[in-house]
Parts: C-alpha cells; structure tokens; sequence
C-alpha cells in the first residue's frame, strides 16, 4: 500500500508540458492515460480491501467496537457507494501519511544532531513517564517536547507551498492584481524562515516555542505549517498527536547511531521536493534498546 501511495504521489506531481502550456491541455494523452492507469490501481486495490472487510461483517473484529476503524465506521452507513469509500480513504492516506513520516524524520534528524537537545527531551520524558508506558495523556505534558516537534514544523515545512488554491475572481492585493483563474501558492517556508519573523531563522531552537503563544492553528501567520482559514489540514490536530507518540517511544526505548559509528553531525541533510519537502536520502539509524524489560 505504501508503495501504490508513493507512485500517487510521484507521478501526480511530475510536470509535464501541459503545465507550462495549459492550452495543450486538451491533447495531453500521456497524461491522462497515466491518471486513467493510477484510478485503475487505485479501485482495484481499495477494491479488494473493502471486499474483504464486508465479507468478515459478523466477525470477532467487527463485533467489537473498540477494534473497529474508519472503514468499519463508513461501511456501516449504506448510503455511501464503493467509490466513494475508496476515494476517501485514498485522500486520507495520501494527505496523513507523506507528511507525517517526513515530519517523523526530520525531527529525528535534528534531535540527533542536537545531543544536548535530545538529552532535555528524555530528562523531561523520563520524568514524566516515571516508569510507565508512554501515553499521549502523559507526553502531552512534555512541554519541551512539544516545543521540538513545533520547532521542526518551522524548520521543515511539510508542504513548503501549502496546497494550491484558485482565484475565482480578478482581485487585487496590495496593488497586486490577481486574475481570475490563477493558481495561488504561499510560501509557508519562506515565511517560516524569515529573519523578520524569526531570530536565528536558520538554527533548530525549540526554546523559541517555549515562551511564544504561537500554536500551529492557522491563527499566525508567520507560523503555517498546517495551512490557516477553513480549508487548513483538517488532521493537524491527529497528525501532532501521532508524531508526538511515535517519536517520543522511539526515544524513550532506544538510543541511537549511525552506521559505521560515523559522527552524528554527518547526516546529510539534502532536500528533495516533490509536494511535500522530504530527506532526500533515507534516514539510516542504529536501535539499541535502552531498558531489558
């Protein structure tokens, strides 16, 4: 499954000729035929996956309800067809997971190249934890945590463009016109990394966070990792949640390396942009588990 999201993505974001001549829109054969082969694999694999779900009604999985998912939920409600099943779980996996990991990534990255950072960050999770299980409840409470993922959104925009929007009238914007029709991007990244907005724009400082009343809702301007107004990313919220939980037990059971024992200043830190702005190499490290029970 990762690997069809990944071809969505790939091939849905490739330019072609047709984007710089949209007048030749209408004999982009290639084009269409390739959205017409990524549909296809798209309903056959979504296809499959609900197949199977509605055939195992009446099931030990799906006669609990605390095991049931989303698809549970939407296939319980007869009035949604298949397609319309699977093009919503299709949005939802595409939209939560590239964004999410690059997130994950990143903020390993910088958390390992920082050992003074990433030793406050397990002090404060230690103390919090206090031999339990991480938890959500419980790293919700991990401020300086916190702090880093927020400094990472920053530092890495997920989307460094945000999603497109269109103009549906010609307007103007500080003495700029804007004709109808045109494609309107935003440079979340630059914003994010604007001397103006930001002392030590380029540096990795979680403290900046600390003190700040800058949250990741839209309501800053200067701060839009998630997009602002009613079309901003309806998962923030979830998606926050998940790299908080994730990335806070990878730390709290394990230490660390690099392969080869190489310095941890050595990662590259190359960028590859698609949609989303993600590492362009993978990011290779070294588990050793930190607790025998």
């Amino acid at each position: 499954m990762m690997g069809l999201v990944n071809e969505v993505i790939e091939k849905t974001t490739t330019l072609g000729l047709v984007d710089f001549l949209p007048v030749l829109r209408w004999v982009d054969f290639r084009s269409k035929r390739k959205a017409m082969d990524m549909y296809r694999k798209i309903k056959l694999t979504w296809g499959s996956i609900i197949q199977e779900r509605r055939s195992s009604k009446g099931s030990d999985h799906e006669s609990r309800s605390d095991s049931q998912d989303f698809l549970d939920i939407v296939l319980a409600d007869s009035s949604f067809s298949e397609d319309q099943i699977g093009n919503a779980l299709m949005e939802l996996l595409i939209g939560a997971t590239d964004s999410t990991t690059i997130t994950t990534v990143w903020l390993m990255v910088e958390l390992i190249r920082n050992q003074e950072i990433l030793s406050r960050v397990r002090e404060e999770i230690a103390q919090t934890v206090t031999g339990d299980k991480p938890s959500e409840s419980l790293l919700s409470q991990c401020h300086y945590f916190q702090a880093c993922i927020k400094e990472t959104l920053r530092l890495h925009v997920p989307a460094p463009l945000l999603v497109p929007h269109r103009a549906t009238e010609t307007c103007k914007v500080n003495n700029y016109v804007i004709p109808k029709d045109s494609m309107i991007l935003v440079n979340a990244w630059g914003i994010a990394r604007d001397p103006d907005y930001w002392n030590d724009a380029t540096v990795f400082k979680p403290d900046r966070f600390l003190d700040a009343k800058i949250g990741f809702r839209g309501t800053h301007f200067e701060y839009l990792p998630f997009g602002t107004g009613l079309r901003m990313c309806p998962g923030s919220t979830v998606a926050f949640k998940n790299i908080q939980m994730l990335v806070g037990s990878l730390l709290h059971y394990f230490d660390w390396s690099l392969p080869g024992g190489e310095a941890l200043t050595a990662i590259d830190m190359n960028e590859k942009y698609v949609t989303t702005l993600k590492k362009e190499e993978p990011l290779l490290l070294i588990p050793k588990l930190r607790y025998k029970n």
